[in-house]
């Protein structure tokens, strides 16, 4: 389980909450996954890098 304090509140993550915000992530194109099973590895695309920049 990832903890992470924001604005003097208790926000955690569990790991399914992860795995929603990555397959979105996927799916409108800002990373891209490869691998089968446990093991993926994932990348920003051109999309997601661009996007990174601009935040």
């Amino acid at each position: 389980m990832i903890k992470k304090a924001v604005k003097q509140q208790d926000f955690i993550l569990e790991e399914a909450d992860l795995l929603k915000i990555i397959d979105k992530a996927v799916s409108v194109n800002l990373i891209a996954s490869s691998g089968e099973g446990e093991c993926q590895l994932y990348e920003l695309t051109d999309t997601g890098r661009y996007l990174s920049r601009q935040l």
